[in-house]
C-alpha cells in the first residue's frame, strides 16, 4: 500500500514516536476540501495491483497481476500540486524564438511512458542513481519525464511543467532561518526599563522562528541609556509584520539582538539568517543612522536612497538621505514597492537594507537620530526592522522542494531522499512543521503501512485520518467521524 504524502517547502522529515490523536481539534479550514480531494484521489488507488518488474527489470503494467499474485501494493500517485509547491502558474506551451509551438504533455497513469517514468522516479533513482544524471530523489515527476524525453523522445513527450532541474550543478537552497514577526508574540515590552511592562529590561518576540523543529525567541536589549518619545509604540508595528523601536530625536542607543530557545532560554546559534532595517528616511532636521557589525553581506536596491559608510571598527553605517512621512511606511517587508505619499512617489526598496548573518546567536547595532546643529529636530521617530525582505529575493531564497513518502513494505523516504526501514508497530512523523502535521501508522513485524493522519494549523487544527480497512478498501474520518 503506497501513498504520496506531501511536498513540503522548508522542513526536514523526522521519525519519532507520537500519538496520532494528539492533534488538537479546532475550527475547520477552507484547505480541508482540497486536501480531502487530493487524499481521496490517492486513496482510490488502494485497489490497484502492484508495480512489478519483468526479467529485464522493466516496469510491467501494474493493472495486470504478474503470476496471478495479488499483493497489497498500489501506485505512488504523482503529486498534482507540483506547480503550487513551486509557486508558479499552470504550465503553458513554450514558444521558441522562431515562434514554432512545441507540444507538451505530462503523462498520466495508463499511458506507455508513465510506467517508465514512475519506475525511475520511485525505484530507479535509489537503486541506480548513476543512470539519472542531474536528478535526485527530490526531483519531481516532471523532471524524470523530461529526462526520459531527452533519451527516448519516441516514447515520452516533453512534460508541460518541467523546469525544476538546473542547467548545471545543484539547485540552490536557502541556508537562512526564517524570522517571522507576523506570527511572533510580543511577550514582554520593557526596552531600557521604560515600560510599558515591568521586570526585565528587554523586548521579547516569542516564537519568532523555528530551528530543527524547536521554536526560539528574539530578545532586544539596550546596552546604553535609551530614550523614547512614545515608548508604548515599541514592539510590533501595526499589522505585526515587523518590529518597531520608537526613539527620541537627538539620541542614540546601543542594542543587542539575540536568540534564545523558547523553552530553555539558552542561546540559539543560527547557521544563517537575514535581518532588515526598513523605512530609513529622515525629517526636516533629523537623520536616521544605523550602525551594524558582524554581518556576512548586505543587499541594497539599485538605485538606493541609503548612504553606506564602511568602517573597520563599526562595520557599516547606513544613513538616510531623503525625507519621509508616515504614509510611505511599508506594511509588509516582502511587498516593498512604489507608494505615493503627500504627492511624492518613493520606492520603499530604496529605503531598506537587508543583511545576512551566519553562525551566531546575536549581533549588535547602534541606532541614532542625529539632529542638525543649532536646530530643533522634532520629538521622535520609529526604527523598523524585520527578518528577510523583498531585497533578499535571490538564489538563496529559493525554496527546498522534496518528497516525503511512506511505503507499505516497510520503507519511509525523507525529504533528503534517504530511505528508512521500520518493521514494528509505530507512529512516524512525516511532516511536523508549524502549519502542517502528517503522521503515518506502521503495523506488524513486516512494517505494513496502515494509515495516514493529517492535521495542523492549515486545517484549523482538526484531524483527517485515512486508514486501511481491508486489502481493497479504505476508511476515512474527520475528527473521529467516518
Amino acid at each position: 500500500f503506497k501513498l504520496a504524502v506531501t511536498r513540503h517547502r522548508a522542513s526536514s522529515c523526522r521519525c519519532q514516536n507520537a500519538v496520532m490523536s494528539s492533534m488538537a481539534i479546532a475550527a475547520a479550514s477552507r484547505a480541508l476540501r482540497s486536501v480531502a480531494v487530493a487524499l481521496a484521489a490517492c486513496s482510490a488507488l488502494a485497489a490497484a495491483q502492484p508495480v512489478t518488474t519483468g526479467a529485464a527489470g522493466e516496469p510491467v503494467d501494474c493493472r495486470r497481476p504478474t503470476s496471478g499474485v495479488e499483493a497489497e501494493h498500489a501506485l505512488l500517485q504523482r503529486q498534482s500540486a507540483v506547480s503550487l509547491a513551486r509557486g508558479s502558474e499552470p504550465a503553458k506551451a513554450v514558444e521558441e524564438e522562431d515562434e514554432e509551438e512545441i507540444d507538451c504533455h505530462t503523462v498520466l497513469e495508463g499511458e506507455p511512458c508513465y510506467a517508465h517514468v514512475h519506475w525511475a522516479w520511485i525505484h530507479g533513482i535509489y537503486g541506480y542513481p548513476q543512470w539519472y544524471s542531474g536528478l535526485t530523489p527530490a526531483s519531481s515527476f516532471e523532471d524524470f519525464q523530461a529526462y526520459m524525453h531527452e533519451h527516448r523522445p519516441e516514447l515520452c513527450p516533453m512534460p508541460c511543467s518541467a523546469g525544476l532541474r538546473p542547467s548545471a550543478g545543484e539547485a540552490c537552497v536557502s541556508r537562512a532561518v526564517s524570522l517571522d514577526f507576523f506570527n511572533a508574540e510580543l511577550s514582554h515590552n520593557n526596552l531600557g526599563g521604560l515600560g510599558p511592562d515591568t521586570g526585565r529590561a528587554e523586548m521579547r518576540y516569542k516564537h519568532v522562528g523555528n530551528r530543527s523543529g524547536e521554536p526560539f525567541d528574539l530578545i532586544v536589549t539596550a546596552t546604553s541609556p535609551f530614550r523614547s518619545h512614545r515608548q508604548w509604540r515599541n514592539g510590533l508595528a501595526e499589522g505585526g509584520k515587523y518590529g518597531l523601536i520608537n526613539m527620541a530625536s537627538g539620541t542614540s542607543v546601543d542594542l543587542t539582538f539575540s536568540f534564545e530557545d523558547s523553552l530553555s532560554g539558552t542561546p540559539v546559534v543560527l547557521d544563517a539568517f537575514h535581518f532588515s532595517f526598513l523605512d530609513i528616511d529622515q525629517g526636516n532636521t533629523v537623520k536616521e543612522r544605523i550602525s551594524v557589525d558582524g554581518f556576512e553581506s548586505y543587499a541594497l536596491y539599485d538605485p538606493t536612497d541609503v548612504a553606506v559608510d564602511l568602517d573597520r571598527e563599526a562595520g557599516a553605517v547606513f544613513s538616510s538621505t531623503r525625507f519621509g512621512a508616515g504614509c510611505d511606511n511599508p506594511r509588509d517587508p516582502f511587498t516593498l514597492g512604489e507608494v505615493t505619499c503627500k504627492g511624492q512617489t518613493i520606492n520603499q526598496k530604496s529605503r531598506a537594507v537587508t543583511l545576512l548573518f551566519s553562525n551566531t546567536s546575536s549581533f549588535s547595532a547602534t541606532m541614532e537620530l542625529a539632529c542638525e546643529p543649532g536646530r530643533w529636530c522634532g520629538t521622535g521617530r520609529n526604527i523598523l526592522f524585520a527578518g528577510s525582505s523583498s531585497l533578499a529575493s535571490s538564489c538563496e531564497e529559493a525554496p527546498r522542494l522534496g518528497l516525503c513518502a511512506a511505503f507499505g513494505d516497510p520503507h519511509f523516504v525523507t525529504f533528503d531522499g534517504a530511505h528508512t526501514v521500520i518493521m514494528e508497530d509505530k507512529v512516524i512523523w512525516l511532516v511536523h512543521s508549524r502549519d502542517v502535521w502528517i503522521q503515518a501508522l506502521s503495523k506488524g513485524s513486516a512494517g505494513n503501512f496502515q494509515g495516514l493522519a493529517v492535521g495542523g494549523a492549515f486545517l484549523g487544527n482538526r484531524t483527517l485520518v485515512v486508514a486501511k480497512d481491508t486489502a481493497f478498501t479504505l476508511r476515512a474520518s474527520f475528527d473521529g467521524v467516518d
